[in-house]
C-alpha cells in the first residue's frame, strides 16, 4: 500500500507546515495502547526477538501502538506544542485533510508512475528471467551439439588415420593391377602377331585345299578312263580266252597262255591296285571335306579373336596356342594328302600304260581261222 511506506523529506515537510496550521482531532484515549500486541497498521506482533522493527511505539496522534516502520515521522503536535511520533495512518488522515486537489492529484499520479514503474520492474525481471532462461537452454544447447560435434570430430579423425593407413596399401594395390595391365598389353601384341601368323597359315591351307579341289576332278577322271580300259581289257581277255581253250595247243600257244595268265594275273593285281586307290581318293576327299569345315571353322574363330582381341584373357591364350597346333598339323595332314594324290596319280599312269601294254598283246592273238599277219609269220 502507498501508506505504508516512508514518506520523503519535501513531503514532511509540507506536512509539518500543514500540522502548524491546521487543527485535527486528537484522541486522548491512551488505553488502547497498553492493551496492542500487535501493530495498529502492519499487525505484525510486538517484541519478536531477531526483527528490529517489533518495538513498540506510542502514536501521539491515535495513542495506538505501532512499529518503528509504520512510524518514521515525527510532526509538530497541536497540544504538546513539540515533535511526536506519528504513525502513516495518521498522516494519510491529516493528508486527507490538509493537502489540496492539485497536490492530492500529483500525489494520485506520482503513485500511479511508481506503480507503473513497479510493473515495468516487475515485467523486465520476468523478463530477464526469462531471457536467463533462455540463455541457459541455448548455453545447454551449446554444450550438447559441442559435445556432439567433439565426438563426429574425433571420428572423423579417426576415419581419416584409417583411411591414411589404408592409402598405402592402395598404392601397392594400384602399382601392382599397373603391372598386370602392361602384362596383359604385351600379351596382346604377341597374341596380335600370333592372329596374324594364324591367318597366315589359314591362307595357305586354303590355297592347298583348292589345289586338292582342282586335282580331285582329274583323277576321277583317269580313274574313269582306268575303268573303261580295265573293262575293255577284260572282255577281250574273256575272249581271247574262249578262243584260245578251242584251238588245238602248240608251244606257241602254250607260251600266249603262259602270257595271257601273267597279263590276267598282272590285271587282278591292277584291279586290286585301282580299288585300293578307289578308296584311298574316298578317304582324301573325306579328309579334304572335313579340313575344309576345320579351316572355316579356323576363320571363324580368327575372325572373332581379332574384332574381340581387347577381352582374351590368359586362358584364351592357350587356346591360340592350341589353334595353332591343330593349323599345323591340319598343314602337314595337306601336305601329305597332297603327296599321297601325287603317288596315286604316278600309279594311275603306269596302271594306264600297262593296261596299254596288256591291250596290245592280246590284240595279237590270232583268232580261230584266221590268217596270221606278216608280223606273226616274221616271228
Amino acid at each position: 500500500m502507498a501508506g505504508k511506506e516512508i514518506i520523503n523529506a519535501p513531503i514532511s515537510e509540507n506536512l509539518r507546515k500543514s500540522f502548524a496550521m491546521a487543527s485535527c482531532e486528537i484522541k486522548e484515549d491512551n488505553d488502547k495502547f497498553q492493551t496492542d500486541k500487535n501493530c495498529a497498521v502492519c499487525q505484525i506482533a510486538f517484541g519478536l526477538i531477531g526483527i528490529v522493527h517489533a518495538k513498540k511505539y506510542l502514536c501521539k496522534f491515535c495513542y495506538r501502538g505501532v512499529c518503528n516502520k509504520c512510524s518514521p515521522e515525527k510532526i509538530m503536535h497541536p497540544i504538546e506544542k513539540q515533535e511526536c511520533r506519528i504513525c502513516i495512518a495518521c498522516v494519510e488522515k491529516v493528508m486527507e485533510k490538509s493537502l489540496s486537489v492539485d497536490y492530492k492529484k500529483k500525489l494520485t499520479e506520482l503513485i500511479s508512475e511508481r506503480d507503473m514503474r513497479k510493473e515495468e520492474l516487475g515485467y523486465m525481471t520476468r523478463e530477464k528471467q526469462i531471457d536467463m532462461s533462455h540463455n541457459q537452454y541455448i548455453e545447454q544447447q551449446i554444450n550438447t551439439e559441442s559435445q556432439f560435434y567433439t565426438i563426429k570430430l574425433k571420428e572423423l579423425k579417426n576415419k581419416v588415420k584409417d583411411m591414411m593407413d589404408s592409402q598405402e596399401g592402395i598404392r601397392m594395390q594400384h602399382k601392382k593391377l599397373k603391372d598386370e595391365n602392361n602384362k596383359y598389353i604385351s600379351d596382346m601384341e604377341k597374341k596380335k602377331e600370333l592372329i596374324l601368323t594364324l591367318e597366315k597359315n589359314l591362307e595357305l591351307l586354303k590355297n592347298q585345299y583348292e589345289n586338292n579341289k582342282q586335282e580331285l576332278p582329274s583323277l576321277r577322271n583317269k580313274m574313269g578312263e582306268l575303268q573303261d580300259i580295265e573293262l575293255k581289257i577284260k572282255s577281250q581277255i574273256k575272249e581271247k580266252l574262249s578262243i584260245a581253250r578251242s584251238l588245238t595247243l602248240n608251244d606257241k600257244e602254250q607260251k600266249l597262255a603262259l602270257e595271257l595268265d601273267e597279263i590276267k594275273h598282272k590285271i587282278h593285281v591292277a584291279d586290286e591296285e585301282r580299288m585300293f586307290f578307289i578308296a584311298e581318293i574316298e578317304k582324301l576327299e573325306k579328309e579334304n571335306k572335313e579340313l575344309e569345315e576345320r579351316i572355316e571353322i579356323n576363320n571363324m574363330r580368327t575372325r572373332t579373336k581379332s574384332s574381340d582381341g581387347l577381352a582374351l584373357n590368359t586362358s584364351s591364350g592357350n587356346y591360340s596356342i592350341d589353334e595353332e597346333m591343330k593349323v599345323k598339323e591340319l598343314r602337314e595332314k595337306s601336305l601329305s594328302n597332297q603327296q599321297t594324290l601325287s603317288a596315286l596319280r604316278v600309279k594311275l599312269e603306269e596302271q594306264k600304260i600297262i593296261f596299254r601294254k596288256a591291250n596290245m598283246s592280246t590284240d595279237m592273238v590270232p583268232e580261230p581261222g584266221s590268217r596270221p599277219c606278216a608280223r606273226c609269220i616274221l616271228q
